[in-house]
């Protein structure tokens, strides 16, 4: 996840949605995790088989 810190963003990194994108089943911290992203600049996503549901349940879709 990303924040502003002055002029400058800030990025850190987490396994947003990787259960969703491996498994088709996401848990319940990862929707806590993706809700929080919803903040950041950008969101990194892991492949997987259910990708492209993860990218519709991410919040930067």
């Amino acid at each position: 996840m990303a924040a502003r810190v002055g002029p400058r963003a800030l990025i850190r990194a987490t396994q947003v949605l990787e259960q969703l994108a491996k498994g088709g089943q996401p848990s319940r911290s990862e929707i806590s995790d993706a809700a929080t992203s919803e903040r950041a600049a950008c969101v990194m996503l892991n492949k997987g088989p259910y990708i492209d549901e993860a990218v519709t349940v991410s919040p930067m879709s």
